[in-house]
Formats: C-alpha cells, sequence, structure tokens
C-alpha cells in the first residue's frame, strides 16, 4: 500500500498534500504496530471474511425459517427456532472452514505459532 501510495505522490508536485510519506502517519504507525499481535483463535473472529460469513449466517438462517413457514406451514415459533439453528451452523460452519484454510496454508495453527505449508 505504501509503494501505491508513493507512486502517487510523485505524479504531481501537489500530491504530497494527500498522500503523507511513509514515516509520517503517526495513527498509521500505531495501528500496524498492532497487527499480528495475540494471534489465536479468537483472532479469526475480527476478519472481514467472519464479518461477511455473519450476514450471510443470519440470511441463510432467515431464508430456511422463511422457507419452513412457508412450504411446511410451521408456526413462527418452531420456524424461529430452525432459523437460529441454521444460522449458527453456517457461521460454525464457516469459522471451521476458515480454520482449516488457515493452517493448510501455513498461516497459523490457531495457539499462535506460524506452521509452513505443506509443499
Amino acid at each position: 500500500m505504501q509503494r501505491i501510495r508513493g507512486h502517487y505522490r510523485k505524479l504531481l508536485p501537489e500530491a504530497e498534500e494527500f498522500f503523507d510519506a511513509p514515516g509520517q502517519d503517526q495513527e498509521l504507525a500505531a495501528e500496524m504496530a498492532t497487527v499480528g499481535l495475540h494471534r489465536g483463535p479468537s483472532a479469526m473472529l475480527f476478519t472481514g471474511a467472519t464479518t461477511i460469513a455473519v450476514v450471510n449466517s443470519v440470511l441463510g438462517g432467515v431464508g430456511a425459517a422463511l422457507l419452513l413457514a412457508a412450504s411446511v406451514g410451521m408456526d413462527d415459533g418452531a420456524a424461529s427456532v430452525v432459523g437460529v439453528l441454521s444460522a449458527s451452523f453456517l457461521f460454525a460452519a464457516h469459522l471451521s472452514y476458515e480454520r482449516w484454510r488457515s493452517t493448510a496454508t501455513g498461516r497459523h495453527d490457531g495457539n499462535g505459532t506460524t506452521v509452513p505449508a505443506e509443499s
């Protein structure tokens, strides 16, 4: 990202006021200093992919509840329970997949230890 900003900074003399030099942004430096700290199983809950998975899981659960209520004629309470269980299952499946992918690509083993990818 810094290389891209550096490229734009060199395009025009006026561009330097919009694209700070890498060492000048103190807030960015503080944020970047904390990236990668405290890796573990709970770190997976704070990724962009997990945010999207939460939305997809909720939509999947609502869809399952509406489908059962409309097609089978299930009452609202039972359909809501099925929807919550479906959403929970979909989210657990995402976390399982994300953990599997992170260990398969050699990122970490869930305990903060980096594991090399198998070749």
